[in-house]
């Protein structure tokens, strides 16, 4: 309920002890309590609150329509455009809304502008799977095993094998039935990635300075494997220009841009293949990669944070930037392992 950057853990107004899910933008946050409600609040300028409002909110509220059937929420990553959100619910309809830069939000133009309540995409259907939001484009699964996306493609980020933004989904190139349903199987960001069902891990559009993990500085227009390929992925996250995965053995590896420490391996050299963060270890569990910051839990539920911190984004308590891995001020092993418990924003973390 305040403008104050703060830079230790803090709950948010309300509190409560049944909050599910929870996922940050680039400047709003929304998040899923176990009742099946959706709330969300920060930025609200292009109608990324789903509230029926452009009003900036500092408390959490509930959508408009409410209703008590919310799966799964991500907040999408933009800036100088405008924002946006998109969910699943329960029913397996996908709902997006905010800013439409791009056809974003999938409803195939017949609302160019901002919208300020979620409405559903083009095509409908009652089996979408899990959603990734990322800069002015969103990856999303459907139940089948087929991986589609939507928005802006300007760097092939969409990985249908062109240039051309998309106002209504389309499936990637190559399609396919064996891309993983699971939430914390797809990344999107100004590059995208996506697992598969046997372990594989796919990456493509902006690679610039490496964050397609593929070892070139060239952009994909279609999904490819990283180097060192490997059927043990398990999990993937995508930022501004890096990403990171976590493989099966609880290892946790990282690539791209690393101008502020963003990718924890102890230094600020990019790579353009995936490296291990500083401290190594097995016990990675979760991992999200936010601007230019990126936080993850281990097994034991310590939590930990690495990258820009100008804002206190880390949550240790500074607004010193680090390069490995550092826990959040109060520690602690009660953090939650599960997915979409922890999330990284523009300037801002969540996490349960």
């Amino acid at each position: 309920n305040t403008t104050t950057n703060t830079s230790s853990p803090g709950t948010t107004i309300g509190g409560g002890t049944t909050w599910a899910q929870v996922s940050a933008g680039d400047l709003h946050t929304a998040a899923i309590k176990t009742d099946g409600t959706l709330w969300t609040w920060g930025y609200n300028s292009f109608g990324q609150l789903g509230d029926g409002t452009i009003v900036n909110k500092s408390s959490p509220g509930s959508t408009a329509g409410g209703g008590t059937t919310w799966r799964q929420v991500s907040a999408g990553k933009a800036t100088t455009t405008g924002s946006f959100t998109a969910a699943v619910k329960t029913d397996g309809t996908l709902w997006t809304w905010g800013s439409n830069y791009g056809g974003v939000l999938g409803n195939a133009g017949t609302n160019s502008q901002s919208i300020s309540s979620p409405g559903t995409t083009a095509g409908g259907g009652t089996n979408w799977a899990s959603v990734a939001s990322g800069y002015y484009n969103i990856q999303a699964t459907k139940t089948d095993g087929t991986l589609w996306s939507c928005g802006y493609n300007a760097y092939g980020e969409l990985g249908d094998g062109t240039f051309s933004s998309r106002t209504s989904p389309v499936t990637v190139a190559g399609g396919g039935t064996t891309w993983s349903t699971a939430t914390n199987a797809i990344g999107a960001g100004r590059a995208s990635g996506a697992l598969k069902t046997d372990g594989t891990l796919w990456t493509w559009g902006n690679n610039a300075i490496g964050q397609l993990g593929n070892g070139v500085t060239a952009n994909f227009l279609s999904p490819i494997t990283i180097v060192g390929g490997g059927t043990t992925w398990s999990t993937i996250s995508a930022g501004t220009t890096h990403a990171g995965a976590i493989k099966t053995d609880g290892t946790l590896w990282m690539w791209g841009h690393n101008h502020l420490g963003q990718l924890g391996v102890g230094n600020i050299s990019s790579y353009a293949s995936p490296v291990t963060i500083a401290g190594g270890g097995t016990s990675w569990s979760r991992l999200v990669c936010g601007y230019y910051h990126s936080a993850a839990v281990k097994t034991d539920g310590t939590l930990w944070a690495w990258g820009y911190d100008f804002y206190g984004q880390l949550g240790d308590g500074t607004i010193v930037n680090k390069s490995s891995p550092v826990t959040v001020a109060g520690g602690g092993t009660t953090w939650n392992t599960t997915t979409g418990t922890i999330s990284a924003g523009y300037y801002s973390s969540a996490a349960i």
